[in-house]
């Protein structure tokens, strides 16, 4: 089983056709769709036909809950825990494909006290880089790589 630790999170997605037309309206294409690395690389192993686990940390709320389930239901293990409020991404996507994001991580980024049996039945840990730039949640990430080391377990 892979475990990822991290983001999930709404990814707001604006398609552009052209330029922004500054200072007044600029017509898109909008969607929102579930996101966040590890839970993105959790689902596509599931999808891959392999088992994985997803641990983070969302709000308290209908969003955060929307979002779990939108994972659940893909196979993926989802082991969460909640407080603050849950994140979002606004992803401006230019005709050429050129990705701008525009992040707001909120509680993804407080996952504290890594638990070892997140572990227990893991044969690989992966830590996207995201999970690796903000405090609270690398040195959570730092831990139970620590933990995963002592077992034997791939990171």
């Amino acid at each position: 089983m892979l475990l990822c630790v991290g983001d999930l999170i709404e990814d707001v997605v604006v398609w552009l056709p052209g330029p922004v037309a500054l200072g007044s309206d600029t017509e898109v294409r909008i969607t929102r769709e579930r996101g966040g690395s590890a839970a993105n690389v959790a689902a596509v192993a599931v999808r891959a036909g392999g088992r994985a686990r997803f641990v983070g940390q969302l709000g308290d709320d209908e969003l955060a809950h929307r979002l779990l389930h939108g994972l659940a239901v893909t196979g993926v293990d989802v082991v969460a825990r909640h407080g603050g409020r849950t994140g979002s991404i606004i992803v401006l996507v230019e005709d050429s494909g050129e990705r701008t994001m525009l992040t707001d991580r909120a509680a993804a980024t407080e996952l504290t006290a890594a638990e070892p049996e997140w572990l227990d039945g893991v044969d690989v840990l992966h830590l996207p880089a995201y999970s690796l730039f903000v405090e609270r949640l690398a040195r959570t990430c730092l831990e139970l790589a620590a933990m995963a080391t002592e077992r034997g377990v791939p990171v």
